[in-house]
């Protein structure tokens, strides 16, 4: 697990939030998938 400082801040970021956005992140996909048969596109 690592851990970053936020910019300019005392604040420290873990490993956890951005796992919990990459899981997120695919289950968005795979709806997505579902419905219009297809991956959406990132822009």
């Amino acid at each position: 697990m690592g851990w970053w400082q936020v910019h300019g801040t005392n604040d420290v970021v873990g490993d956890d939030p951005f796992s919990r956005l990459r899981i997120a992140m695919e289950e968005v996909a795979e709806l997505y998938t579902r419905e219009f048969g297809r991956k959406p596109t990132l822009i």
